[in-house]
């Protein structure tokens, strides 16, 4: 149990770090500093990975294979969410094309 709390704390940080609106203005610096490092704040397999070793190193647990699972399951749980939201958008645009759901049949 401890360690699926912590794999879903990873993935949570790394979400935080990548997709969080009110990180939107540091990483915005960030990402006009350096190219690299603007590219792994917004990367979530490559930020999952490092916040997975970070975590890894304080937990004592190896580093390697907790950046490994902390970015899998951190970037297949994105790619699933952005899937549902763009399933809800055809959704709505498909009931509003058809007059919220009803049938036009009369």
């Amino acid at each position: 149990m401890a360690f699926l709390l912590f794999l879903l704390a990873g993935i949570g940080i790394t979400n935080i770090i990548v997709n969080a609106t009110i990180l939107d203005n540091p990483r915005d610096f960030v990402i006009n500093q350096s190219r690299f490092l603007g590219k792994l704040i917004t990367c979530m397999m490559c930020t999952g990975f490092w916040v997975g070793f970070i975590l890894g190193i304080h937990a004592e647990l190896n580093p390697i294979y907790m950046g490994g699972a902390i970015s899998l399951l951190s970037y297949v749980l994105n790619e699933v969410m952005e899937y549902l939201q763009v399933l809800a958008a055809l959704r709505a645009n498909e009931l509003t094309e058809t007059g919220d759901g009803e049938d036009d049949d009369e």
